[in-house]
């Protein structure tokens, strides 16, 4: 019985994993500011343009204005580094397809 516990315990642990890792709000912001990045090569001025367009979202501006503090260095190094911005999210993770 205990390791019927265990089981379901690390089953459900990796689900939530998963899930966080794909999270649909996630996916949102990640291409909402991912196109800040490709149409700006210095990196000041796509942080810049996409907490302006964290500052549409509305209610959820601290959560978008959050996800840029994470990720921006990321997003700008691959836009810079090439990959293509219907990429970009999923190659962080944010995105399934």
């Amino acid at each position: 019985m205990h390791s019927v516990s265990v089981l379901v315990i690390l089953i459900s642990f990796v689900c939530l994993s998963y899930a966080g890792k794909h999270d649909l709000m996630q996916c949102v912001f990640c291409k909402l500011i991912t196109e800040s990045a490709a149409t700006e090569l210095n990196p000041m001025s796509a942080f810049t343009l996409m907490y302006r367009r964290c500052a549409r979202v509305g209610l959820m501006e601290p959560v978008c204005d959050q996800f840029v503090d994470q990720n921006a260095k990321q997003i700008v190094r691959l836009a810079r580094a090439g990959i293509p911005l219907a990429q970009t999210c999923q190659a962080l993770n944010f995105c399934r397809d």
